[in-house]
């Protein structure tokens, strides 16, 4: 076999300026316009309280990441004051209040933008040949009633009075995102599809105009994704982080195991409010 050799290129001083340099500037740039905070070893929302309570891990830390923590104090109260009831509803009221401590401490992006956000979580479609991922919605009409039912808890201020609406929701929570990983894993989302689908109609473009679907300004709003999420796949990686996709936006790994939650979620100087508000609540 050939032997390898090194290729020197030699490039005049224009394109070290116009070109290299140029890029290497923008790169740092943007580079240190990211701000990383990394929750590690969080103990109170974790896999086995979750299945004591008989709801999904990981639909409860996507509900933590869309919640406000206006109501944390108060729902964290709810949460011990089941300990006179049954077991499962005991471990179901814990969830509901370390969903929205973990909230103040984590993610709290409807506390500072008052709305819900367009969020994405990839799910593995490896059961397919050359199968990759898909993307799943986590907030969902289930997560906003909850959010209501929340804000609703905040403005009584008085003992809590929705106990049974909220164990419904949270569990009607869980299982809305069960059945949407199901679905995802099972090449029934529908992302990837109007994706293809948009792919295909742009390359169409100058003959044919384009559906209505991918004009609507709806469309344009889901797929600039504000929540983008992603769970470690491996118990051997415990932090890790990536940046967001959207200048407004945040991305956040997150990894719930058997006794402990790690997370880790950056975002864009511009947005440091965000991790500000983690931060603040972090020393509830």
């Amino acid at each position: 076999m050939p032997t390898v050799k090194r290729l020197e290129w030699h490039v005049d001083e224009r394109f070290h300026r116009d070109v290299l340099f140029a890029h290497v500037d923008a790169y740092d740039q943007f580079r240190d316009n990211l701000q990383v905070d990394c929750m590690d070893g969080e103990k109170r929302l974790t896999r086995t309280l979750c299945t004591k309570a008989g709801v999904s891990a990981d639909a409860m830390v996507q509900l933590a990441i869309q919640t406000s923590p206006c109501s944390t104090r108060l729902i964290w109260d709810f949460g011990w004051d089941l300990r006179g009831w049954s077991d499962p509803l005991h471990c179901i009221g814990l969830v509901i209040g370390c969903v929205l401590l973990i909230t103040g401490s984590q993610l709290a992006h409807d506390k500072v933008h008052n709305q819900p956000a367009a969020t994405s979580k990839s799910c593995s479609t490896a059961a397919f040949k050359h199968g990759r991922s898909e993307t799943i919605r986590p907030a969902t009409l289930a997560t906003r009633h909850f959010l209501e039912l929340v804000r609703l808890e905040e403005s009584s201020r008085g003992p809590p009075a929705l106990t049974d609406d909220l164990l419904a929701a949270i569990h009607q929570c869980s299982k809305t995102h069960v059945r949407l990983v199901r679905e995802a894993a099972a090449g029934q989302g529908w992302d990837s599809h109007l994706l293809a689908l948009k792919h295909f109609a742009d390359a169409e473009a100058l003959a044919l105009p384009l559906p209505q679907i991918f004009t609507d300004p709806n469309y344009a709003r889901i797929n600039d994704v504000i929540l983008s999420t992603n769970t470690f796949s491996s118990p051997a990686v415990r932090i890790g982080a990536f940046a967001p996709t959207s200048p407004n936006g945040y991305g956040i790994c997150y990894s719930i195991t058997v006794g402990i939650l790690h997370s880790c979620p950056r975002v864009y100087k511009l947005k440091a409010k965000f991790l500000e508000l983690i931060a603040a609540h972090a020393r509830c």
